[in-house]
């Protein structure tokens, strides 16, 4: 498969080249946008954008919440830690 880098902006496959015409199986044409090949509008199932924006967006979200609440964890595991090493040693 020769398709280029550049996805269709409307179905966000890759756009496909004159030499996947020839080589592309039929059965994997359907991964492919023809739009740039054909100069036909594109046929494929359009993107919503907005929506890939927003499920990213709240992916983010809740991945800085993961991560904030292991540093969380981890500083009160250091903070134990530290008092356990500069604790004075009780008399005998």
């Amino acid at each position: 498969m020769t398709t280029t880098a550049i996805p269709c902006l409307s179905c966000d496959r890759p756009a496909a080249t004159p030499d996947d015409h020839v080589t592309v199986p039929d059965a994997e044409a359907g991964r492919l946008c023809w739009r740039m090949f054909t100069g036909d509008v594109c046929r494929g199932p359009a993107v919503d954008w907005r929506a890939r924006a927003l499920a990213a967006e709240t992916t983010i979200i809740e991945l800085y919440e993961a991560i904030e609440g292991v540093c969380a964890g981890l500083t009160t595991m250091l903070d134990r830690q530290y008092a356990k090493l500069t604790e004075p040693e009780s008399p005998r």
